[in-house]
């Protein structure tokens, strides 16, 4: 199972690094600089240090099962394991925090170019305390109570060989040495109340866990309000486009109706009615129906029959 952990990080550094120096560099190059281009080069510098440096490390600690010789070595493992982490996340907080002033308030010039490098800078301080507060929980000595209780006393012993002691959860091997302030020397990287009680770190560690539930709080949020805004901006945009294609057919249909009234009618343009006064009692002497009275056409060019006196004196039907 370890091997498979170890190929696993060994995959993930070599192409997280090329990944994230590939970021670097083409967001480096932008001409304009911008707070996003800020925050993105800053986590990719974080991200590729973890992939650089910290990933091979863990790989080294795991392969010789976190024993080392140096307590520096052991410090300087969780330094950067507890440091680069919580400043991506911290990173990616000020991300989300970015995007909504941009987004949600753009009118607001909160976080310029200037103040977005104070908060990095600031963000990298706060992770670099935590680091260093976890740093000191470890370490490759522990406190021996045979010697402690002889310290007490105001003896000091040199340095001898002991056997196997256990202490707070810690086995010590027969190889584990007293030295003349009272440390034993176990040679494996682990936790140890040497400079903070297991009482104060306790609670760090509750903090410290508690941190990264709060920030991925922060950024749900952010980004809910982020969606909410462009829905309601989008939404506001579809109803002013429905309202001005109404306004515009409105206009059209007005225009329309101007210009029907101010166009002539088709037929004021005709010539005037044409009577077609004939005479059909002279045409016919057989006596027909309509024998009485005269064909004319009316204005439409319809034909109708009118009686003949009527006819004469101009009367027509229309």
């Amino acid at each position: 199972m370890i091997y498979i952990v170890i190929c696993y990080l060994s995959v993930l550094a070599a192409v997280g690094s090329a990944g994230n120096a590939l970021v670097m560099y083409v967001f480096s190059k932008k001409k304009d600089k911008l707070t996003s281009t800020l925050f993105i080069i800053a986590l990719a510098t974080v991200d590729f240090i973890t992939c650089l440096v910290v990933m091979p490390f863990t790989v080294y600690m795991e392969i010789v099962d976190f024993h080392v010789s140096s307590d520096v070595c052991c410090k300087l493992y969780h330094f950067f394991i507890t440091s680069n982490i919580p400043f991506s996340a911290l990173v990616m907080v000020a991300i989300a925090v970015d995007r909504y002033l941009c987004i949600c308030h753009p009118f607001t010039s909160l976080l310029t170019l200037r103040r977005a490098k104070v908060l990095i800078g600031l963000l990298a301080a706060v992770a670099a305390t935590l680091g260093a507060c976890v740093a000191m929980f470890f370490g490759v000595y522990e406190r021996s109570e045979t010697v402690a209780a002889e310290a007490s006393n105001s003896t000091e012993m040199a340095a001898i060989n002991t056997t196997a002691v256990t202490l707070d959860g810690y086995f010590l091997t027969t190889d584990a040495t007293v030295s003349s302030d009272g440390l034993n020397y176990t040679g494996i990287c682990a936790e140890n109340d040497l400079i903070m009680s297991h009482h104060f770190q306790w609670y760090y560690q509750k903090l410290f866990t508690f941190m990264y539930p709060v920030c991925l709080l922060v950024v749900v949020v952010l980004y809910v309000l982020i969606y909410h805004s462009v829905l309601r901006r989008r939404y506001k945009r579809q109803q002013e486009k429905k309202k001005t294609i109404a306004l515009v057919r409105k206009a059209q249909q007005s225009a329309d109706c101007q210009q029907l009234e101010n166009t002539p009618s088709p037929d004021v343009s005709r010539p005037p009615t044409r009577h077609l006064a004939v005479d059909l009692k002279a045409a016919d002497d057989g006596g027909s129906a309509v024998e009485d009275h005269t064909l004319t056409t009316d204005i439409n060019g319809c034909i109708t029959l009118l009686p003949v006196g009527l006819s004469r004196f101009g009367l027509h039907s229309f």
